[in-house]
């Protein structure tokens, strides 16, 4: 469904992410892992073309996202055409990046009936839906700030899946809650697993990772040095930085 091909990301002179090609089938579960500033986020936000990148490209059910090739030259997509692909894709971040003049109900109205043209009507029943989905019908009328971390993260959820998308970006999203907010927006993350959801997940959750992922990719300054299963990456895992990073978060977490 996703193929990342040769991507390179360049801030500067610094060398961001190196040629990493990824892989992703529809309904799979891929996870990314990787010491702080590998260029996790970075990848995930280049998948749709929130961060521009100078080689390689990014294709969605072989249509490409952001650049497409021209007589053997990597140029950018038209914007009207990058909407439309962005519109398959939906992403949560680590800070909500709610509208919080908006009450939960509008904002998760707001894209479908601007971007879809649904009718008010459809949209805030397809809302309630998802507010039912992640738990949290009651808090439609009420404004974002009024609510928890870990309910902010689930409306964000909700917000990405009223358009209705093929495959979900998530990048870090638990790393700015409380720890007992974190189950509440796993579960979320886990039920649509569950239902076969395609989605690319950037997370520091290794218990959840395991038991999520079909796929896990370690990145490591910016190159993927080694991608498999949970059982591969975490019991037997090939490269020496993996080895030490799957060591380390093992030791912190039995301490």
């Amino acid at each position: 469904m996703i193929d990342v091909v040769g991507v390179d990301k360049y801030y500067g002179d610094h060398h961001v992410l190196k040629h990493v090609n990824l892989h992703v089938d529809k309904g799979e579960v891929v996870v990314i892992i990787g010491p702080s500033g590998a260029g996790k986020s970075t990848l995930l936000r280049c998948i749709n073309y929130l961060e521009t990148y100078q080689d390689g490209y990014v294709k969605l059910d072989g249509q490409y996202i952001g650049r497409h090739m021209v007589n053997g030259k990597s140029v950018e997509t038209s914007e009207r055409d990058l909407n439309h692909m962005r519109r398959r894709i939906g992403m949560v971040f680590q800070s909500f990046n709610l509208f919080y003049n908006k009450t939960v109900l509008r904002n998760l109205t707001m894209a479908p009936m601007d971007l879809l043209h649904r009718p008010k009507a459809e949209a805030e029943a397809r809302a309630m839906e998802l507010l039912e989905k992640v738990g949290l019908p009651e808090k439609a009328s009420v404004m974002p700030a009024s609510l928890s971390g870990g309910q902010k993260q689930r409306v964000a959820i909700a917000r990405a899946l009223a358009m209705d998308p093929e495959i979900m970006l998530f990048d870090e999203p638990t790393s700015a809650l409380d720890p007992e907010m974190v189950g509440e927006v796993l579960r979320v993350m886990r039920d649509l697993a569950d239902s076969g959801m395609t989605m690319v997940i950037v997370t520091h959750e290794m218990n959840f990772a395991r038991s999520i992922a079909d796929k896990i990719v370690v990145l490591e300054d910016g190159a993927l040095i080694e991608s498999g299963t949970p059982e591969e990456i975490f019991q037997h895992p090939k490269h020496p930085t993996t080895k030490n990073f799957v060591q380390t978060l093992s030791q912190r977490l039995s301490s």
